[in-house]
């Protein structure tokens, strides 16, 4: 754990948001972050209950000693405020993906500035990006040895920009679970698939709702679509029934490293039940390797988000032929000015367990 260059200790810094923890609490009382939710951690056996501010953190996880930029400055918290965008709107960003199970649309600055990076963050945010980022120089002598904590704290970064436009070209969907409550971990997702599309990602985002994302061929790649005034994006939704609920429940906990949190102690019991066994832990590999492609083609992809972000500003009368790669534009007006939920569109087996054949690099 880096110290802090003004030697005072070092904060505790959350991996997950806390406001995004309090999401599974059964409470919807006072400030999300606040909330208690009920927890089980690996090492322990009880299933106690927590604020959701007090878990999903590590102290200094992200605290830089070193200084950065041009003018050689010391900002501890200089990753702290890079997450601060997303964690801010994250809320209403969720808020408003469920809500467009009503028309079947998602406005694209929230799908593709806060949701988007919601989902990078899972996969750069966590200690377990520490220990991938390591075995990444196996082999290399004690080249590992020259490593600082603030190497690997802005690796983070680099990491995230290949990441922003495999995650942009995914094919999104919405789970809706009323009768079963979902439940979260510290890695935020387990791997899944959605029907015909190559391995993807479950990630539980309420105690009632799963988002699921899996990569496909560029013809179905997502489409943006100019709706009156703004650009959206089309969403799929499904109601997930309870026994594939309990499942998606088993295969999270398969993948959690540190704890499993959710809104009853009966759900988080069940979902952890196996950790017992030998064969507790996911057989797969952490991180973003069944979505990612392969290192020439994150890096041939690598401003897709830069693109569409200044794209989303813009009418498409403006645009002319400018293109954002992975991911299709539509310049036809919907003629609805509401569009009908695309409910049940979705893939008829929405949750299965990704082959061993799938294993992330």
């Amino acid at each position: 754990m880096p110290a802090p260059p003004n030697g005072k200790p070092a904060p505790r810094q959350h991996y997950l948001p806390a406001a995004f923890i309090g999401a599974f609490s059964a409470s919807t009382n006072g400030r999300a972050r606040a909330r208690k939710v009920w927890i089980r951690r690996r090492d322990e056996e009880q299933v106690v209950r927590r604020r959701a501010e007090d878990i999903g953190a590590e102290e200094g996880l992200y605290t830089l000693t070193e200084p950065i930029g041009f003018k050689g400055k010391v900002d501890p918290l200089f990753l702290d405020h890079t997450w601060r965008y997303v964690e801010n709107r994250l809320p209403d960003a969720i808020r408003s993906l469920l809500e467009s199970r009503t028309t079947g649309m998602l406005d694209a600055k929230t799908w593709g500035l806060v949701l988007v990076r919601f989902v990078v963050d899972l996969f750069i945010r966590g200690p377990d990006f520490n220990v991938r980022f390591q075995q990444r120089f196996e082999g290399m002598g004690d080249l590992r040895s020259h490593f600082t904590a603030d190497n690997t704290n802005m690796a983070r970064m680099i990491e995230a920009q290949f990441l922003y436009s495999a995650v942009m070209r995914c094919h999104w969907e919405v789970m809706h679970s009323p009768a079963q409550t979902l439940v979260g971990s510290d890695i935020g997702y387990t791997p899944a698939k959605l029907g015909d599309a190559e391995s993807g990602y479950a990630i539980p985002i309420t105690r009632n709702a799963a988002l699921l994302i899996g990569r496909r061929s560029d013809e179905l790649s997502p489409s943006l679509h100019w709706q009156r005034d703004r650009w959206v994006l089309p969403v799929l939704h499904q109601t997930l029934p309870p026994e594939r609920a309990a499942g998606l429940n088993q295969k999270i906990a398969l993948c959690a490293q540190r704890m499993v949190f959710g809104s009853d102690s009966d759900t988080v019991e069940r979902a952890t039940e196996h950790w017992a066994s030998d064969e507790a832990r996911s057989p797969l590999g952490l991180g973003p390797g069944l979505i990612a492609g392969a290192p020439q083609e994150r890096r041939e992809s690598s401003m897709a988000q830069f693109v569409l972000i200044t794209l989303l500003n813009k009418k498409p009368e403006e645009i002319g032929t400018a293109t954002v790669p992975l991911v299709k534009v539509g310049y036809q007006s919907w003629k609805n000015e509401s569009s009908p939920s695309q409910e049940g569109q979705a893939s008829s087996s929405p949750i299965e367990g990704a082959s061993a054949g799938d294993t992330p690099v």
